[in-house]
């Protein structure tokens, strides 16, 4: 992905992040708290390299994740599966 559409995705996730997320408390809509924990994932692995499966990544990370793996699947929008990625984890770095 080339640094204009980074640009590009940052400025809508932006937009998209004040209109729909409170400064504090709940947000009104399940996308507003979604775009809540999507950011939080993303925060938690650039800026302090916590992986949602990993270490202190479960701490930090599991919530956000399972937060989203439920709604999405309610949804129907998409499966995520955190104990076949801890298994295939796990598994890749056997050594």
């Amino acid at each position: 992905m080339n640094a204009q559409r980074i640009e590009e995705l940052d400025r809508i996730n932006n937009e998209l992040f004040d209109k729909l997320v409170p400064a504090s408390g709940k947000a009104e809509t399940i996308g507003g708290e979604m775009l809540r924990a999507i950011n939080r994932l993303v925060y938690r692995y650039y800026n302090d390299g916590d992986i949602v499966i990993q270490g202190y990544g479960i701490e930090t990370c599991m919530s956000s994740y399972l937060f989203l793996e439920d709604n999405l699947s309610e949804l129907g929008l998409i499966k995520l599966d955190w104990k076949r990625h801890w298994e295939d984890e796990r598994e890749c770095c056997k050594v």
